[in-house]
């Protein structure tokens, strides 16, 4: 026998499906029923993970692009820079160049200031004793002529 070609193959399974339906077309349809369900189950299965995929993507937030810059990490066990900012601008001016003094005895009186109460109040300028001279010396030469 010579080799069939492909047309000639098809052809045989189709006049045998239709033979085969003839014969027994309850049986046919049976399995036609069949081969339905299950396509159908196939493509609802299909259409539910569509459905899944779907619902995932649209309640995940987005990603932002890969040349989008990442928000820092932050290690709460160092402070960060704003923390420092923040500490040094508390402390006075004073108390960072000044080495630790001890405490004077009396309370030191209330800063006076100006009704504003924004300005100092200008002391009066401090009055300068009068420089002593010393007593001019006389030369022994003028002593002793006469």
């Amino acid at each position: 026998m010579a080799d069939k070609s492909p047309i000639e193959k098809v052809q045989e399974a189709v006049t045998d499906v239709v033979r085969g339906a003839v014969a027994d077309p309850v049986g046919t349809a049976g399995k036609a029923a069949g081969q339905v369900r299950g396509a159908v189950s196939l493509g609802f299965t299909v259409f539910g993970q569509v459905a899944q995929t779907v619902a995932d993507r649209l309640l995940r937030t987005p990603t932002p692009p890969p040349s989008a810059p990442k928000p820092p990490v932050v290690d709460r066990g160092q402070p960060t820079p704003a923390d420092v900012a923040r500490v040094v601008e508390m402390k006075p001016a004073a108390a960072k160049k000044a080495p630790a003094k001890k405490a004077p005895a009396k309370k030191a009186p209330a800063k006076k200031t100006t009704p504003s109460g924004q300005l100092p109040v200008k002391k009066a300028p401090a009055k300068k004793a009068p420089a002593k001279k010393a007593p001019a010396k006389k030369s022994p030469a003028a002593g002793t002529e006469g």
